[in-house]
């Protein structure tokens, strides 16, 4: 059965990105799990950071993306979404060399504009514009959910607001993470959301808190104040980098053991993945071996993760 999980916030630049690609790749990688990212931001940072520039400019070239894919949403047309699909993407390799199941559906810069669009044709239809809003809704939620049973985890990374095609994957979803940065802004913008939420009937929907300092008395107070009213998920992803916050060891394997997965899902999970700043610490993670840290010489993750890292909170 296929979990879905939305990652939303009306405000932008609270790490939605971050949220929605680290457990996509630690699922995919640690755990073996086949997992899709669907993304529905036009700014496309998921898509161009999972797949690299070139293959993502294919695939607009192409017309596979969630902009196209909205052209069977208007239409009503037979939902093909296997046609949309950027498989095996990402540049780690697994144990025995072969790639894990990272597959996307990529945007577009052009996606605001295309579903604009087909609001405003969609009127011709209907007497009222709301009824072209619920029609667009729903057509997106049959989007996502076709593809329940092909996937283990699907993990959506929704714009800022709440447009149609947002409202949908809301619906679509399982359980919704709510990233947020703890400045003043923060307990009204997850509140507006958790309220649309609850008036849904959702019922798990989580907060996680980015860019969160230790030292920085006020941001643990909002953030407390925010987690007494909305249940968070247990993860803070701090404001300083991994390194200076965490004792870090590895362990070579000589043989890869069957068990690989466990030990990898026991050191790599949700916590550390979630606890990495940014995208590019996280690839420098995966890719670097031998680096000079703070005076210890430590052994990092490689392509072929033959390397067991181990992570401690100091």
């Amino acid at each position: 059965m296929t979990t879905f999980i939305a990652v939303s916030n009306r405000r932008g630049g609270v790490g939605k990105t971050t949220v929605a690609m680290m457990p996509a790749y630690g699922l995919s990688v640690g755990r073996r799990q086949k997992v899709l990212v669907i993304d529905l931001d036009a700014q496309a940072s998921t898509s161009i950071v999972l797949m690299g520039h070139q293959r993502w400019r294919a695939a607009r070239e192409a017309n596979r993306t969630t902009c196209a894919l909205l052209t069977q949403i208007a239409n009503n047309d037979a939902i093909k979404y296997g046609d949309f699909v950027a498989r095996e993407i990402g540049d780690v390799k697994l144990a025995d060399g072969s790639r894990p199941t990272l597959d996307v559906i990529p945007s577009t810069h052009d996606l605001d504009d295309k579903e604009a669009l087909m609001l405003i044709a969609q009127q011709a239809f209907y007497h009222k514009i709301t009824e072209a809003f619920v029609q667009m809704q729903e057509r997106m939620k049959q989007t996502i959910r076709a593809v329940d049973g092909a996937y283990d985890q699907v993990v959506i990374d929704c714009a800022p607001g709440l447009s149609q095609l947002v409202w949908g994957a809301l619906h679509a979803s399982d359980m919704v993470f709510i990233p947020h940065i703890p400045d003043r802004t923060a307990e009204d913008n997850v509140g507006w959301l958790a309220q649309r939420l609850r008036v849904l009937g959702h019922p798990k929907f989580f907060t996680i808190a980015n860019r969160v300092s230790g030292q920085d008395s006020r941001a643990q107070g909002i953030v407390s104040a925010i987690s007494s009213k909305y249940r968070p998920l247990g993860i803070q992803i701090p404001a300083t980098s991994l390194w200076r916050t965490h004792s870090i060891t590895a362990t070579r394997l000589v043989r890869w053991p069957r068990s690989s997965a466990q030990q990898l899902s026991t050191c790599m999970d949700l916590q550390t993945l979630l606890s990495m700043r940014s995208i590019n610490q996280w690839r420098w993670w995966r890719r670097r071996n031998d680096e000079e840290i703070s005076g210890r010489k430590l052994t990092l993750i490689d392509p072929t993760l033959r390397i067991v890292i181990h992570v401690a909170a100091q």
